[in-house]
């Protein structure tokens, strides 16, 4: 896998206690085929100071940015985003005028019944 991710972009490792860690858990070494986490304990935490952990890496792939294929995803997920983004304000536009036009028919019933009440 390493073969395939880019160099310039560093590869971002989260990692997640399974458990009950005696202090924090880092990244204490890391190149572009493994990583090594370590614990910094911290005074009063009471723990385990050998824990297991869930991991994650993201990097990034060196064909993504080129990759036609890659790219008209991108640009699919960009519109999807951008359509719910004015579905969204075009709701929020709707709900104001619906708002504005029933204060207006409050108003009218309003003074209607003063006018009837003359």
């Amino acid at each position: 896998m390493e073969e395939n991710l880019r160099k310039d972009v560093p590869v971002r490792i989260t990692v997640t206690p399974r458990g009950n860690p005696a202090g924090v858990l880092y990244i204490s070494e890391q190149d572009v085929s493994s990583f090594k986490v370590a614990i910094k304990q911290v005074p009063g935490w009471d723990g385990e100071r050998d824990v297991t952990f869930d991991w994650i890496a993201f990097g990034t792939l060196k064909e993504y940015e080129t990759s036609p294929k890659a790219k008209a995803e991108w640009e699919r997920m960009m519109q999807e985003a951008e359509a719910k983004r004015q579905e969204k304000e075009n709701s929020q536009v709707e709900k104001k005028r619906r708002e504005e036009q029933r204060r207006q028919e409050e108003r009218e019933r309003l003074r209607l019944g003063m006018e009837g009440a003359r």
